[in-house]
């Protein structure tokens, strides 16, 4: 395991856990209050008020899911750390949804946080 992947490993299985639990605020808890989310080609979202929105309309969408990532690579410095992946969502209402993302994490105030994150899928 890379460094940067040591060091971010605790803290993204944290948030694994939080996106599939289907809480959206503890999901939304990993992310920075300016962060961005970017859907590629369809829609970007930016801070947190927003993303719970988001977050909620996911969850609408898909119902109950669980999403699992692999292929990831990381790179990083002291205060970010990337992670470029692949993602599998088996959810409720619409089967399994596959993808990319990349995201871009920061060190704030000790905190690592989603600053930047964009993803694809099959949908």
């Amino acid at each position: 395991m890379s460094q940067p992947a040591s060091i971010l490993q605790p803290t993204l299985d944290a948030y694994q856990k939080a996106l599939n639990s289907g809480v959206h605020e503890e999901a939304l808890s990993f992310y920075h209050p300016e962060a961005v989310v970017v859907h590629r080609g369809k829609q970007a979202t930016y801070g947190r008020d927003n993303l719970l929105a988001l977050f909620a309309t996911f969850g609408e969408m898909m119902g109950k899911n669980h999403s699992t990532i692999s292929d990831a690579v990381f790179e990083g410095s002291e205060n970010y750390i990337t992670i470029t992946a692949k993602y599998t969502t088996e959810t409720e209402k619409l089967g399994t949804v596959k993808g990319n993302y990349s995201q871009v994490w920061k060190k704030e105030d000790g905190k690592w946080l989603v600053i930047y994150d964009i993803y694809d899928d099959n949908l």
